[in-house]
């Protein structure tokens, strides 16, 4: 039934399946604990989450502690240089399936976009993300929504001349 609901051919919805086991290492998931290449994965309610980072002193300096560990991260794991546009979208992409921020895309060079968004402090948002991208960001538009931000410097890669 549920192959049926899905519109695709059993082969096609085992090869899908059989991708999203594969991309998202469900191989190394166990009872209790999820993981996702180098990281484990906690659950826990947006609401929550929102709470614990309001009661935080500085929410932008924490945050930017975390999008440049992050930085590094992507850049020592995956391959993946945040300050480049290119490796952003990829990077974009993965925060979108995986971390569950929200849906992040770069509409435009520099303007960065978070739908529906799971963090609703803007400082924090912010933080994060000028430490993700080594960026000096403008926040546009915060609401519960949406979260719109424009670089107004971005740092050069070590690898850029």
């Amino acid at each position: 039934m549920l192959i049926n609901k899905s519109g695709k051919t059993t082969q096609k919805f085992f090869e899908d399946l059989l991708h999203l086991y594969e991309a998202h290492d469900m191989q190394l998931w166990k009872e209790g604990h999820l993981y996702h290449g180098h990281t484990r994965i906690v659950a826990t309610r947006a609401d929550f989450l929102n709470e614990i980072i309001h009661a935080l002193p500085d929410p932008y300096s924490a945050a930017k502690k975390l999008g440049e560990s992050t930085r590094t991260t992507y850049l020592s794991v995956r391959d993946l240089d945040t300050t480049k546009p290119a490796d952003r979208a990829r990077a974009f992409k993965r925060v979108t399936e995986i971390v569950g921020f929200g849906v992040v895309s770069e509409l435009s060079p520099g303007r960065i976009v978070v739908e529906s968004p799971a963090i609703h402090n803007e400082p924090f948002m912010r933080g994060y993300y000028e430490g993700f991208m080594s960026a000096t960001l403008r926040t546009l538009q915060a609401t519960t929504d949406r979260i719109v931000f424009q670089a107004e410097k971005c740092s050069r890669s070590a690898s850029q001349p």
